[in-house]
């Protein structure tokens, strides 16, 4: 077995997710161009490259009834699979991510930010800890999938920011020195917060 570099050890795991108590986020107002984009395949992040088809794309801050105290984050949610990072704090991403990352160009209040595309696709669930969430027909639940959710630290090849073959929309990141995790909480960058997700392995 390859032993893990002692730079890229890590003991936890972490999901990512908007802190929308205290932000807005971000919508797109319309779909326009290719049939692809009208359909929203386009705009569907599940792991897969789209540097070579990528147009950018304005993006508004959603502003509803209950919105008056939120305030503009330094990243913001998009939907419910990725995030848009502000333009001047955009190069600390780019240069700690790495290849596990793509950084697609929008438009933010007339400044270019950037939508993050996790390419870094990994099947890293424990498959003997995990235990699925069947209904009584014997269907998976669908909007909860699993009684226990238990990734497998040893099978993760990139630890500061991926995605899980099982759960594609879903972000993840870990307490590896410079991993997405640590870099938003050591600048103070704001819109996210982090939930420890369990985890096995050494």
């Amino acid at each position: 077995m390859k032993l893990q570099a002692k730079e890229d050890a890590f003991t936890k795991v972490f999901g990512i997710q908007a802190d929308v108590d205290k932000y807005l986020y971000l919508e797109q107002t319309s779909l326009s161009g290719s049939e692809s984009i009208r359909n929203g395949e386009w705009l569907i992040f599940d792991g897969s490259s789209k540097l070579s088809t990528w147009h950018p794309i304005t993006l508004d801050w959603l502003i509803h009834d209950d919105s008056a105290d939120l305030e503009k984050p330094m990243v913001a949610a998009w939907g419910s699979s990725t995030y848009v990072v502000r333009h001047d704090i955009a190069p600390k991403f780019q240069e700690e991510m790495g290849a596990s990352c793509e950084f697609l160009p929008v438009n933010v209040d007339n400044s270019v930010w950037y939508a993050l595309n996790v390419v870094s696709k990994l099947d890293a669930l424990d498959s003997e800890l995990t235990e699925v969430n069947y209904k009584p027909n014997g269907r998976i639940h669908r909007t909860r999938p699993y009684k226990r959710f238990v990734i497998d630290r040893s099978k993760v090849s990139t630890p500061k920011l991926f995605k899980l073959n099982d759960t594609p929309i879903s972000l993840y990141t870990s307490n590896v020195e410079n991993s997405f995790l640590n870099l938003v909480t050591k600048n103070e960058f704001t819109g996210l917060s982090f939930y420890e997700i369990e985890s096995s392995g050494s």
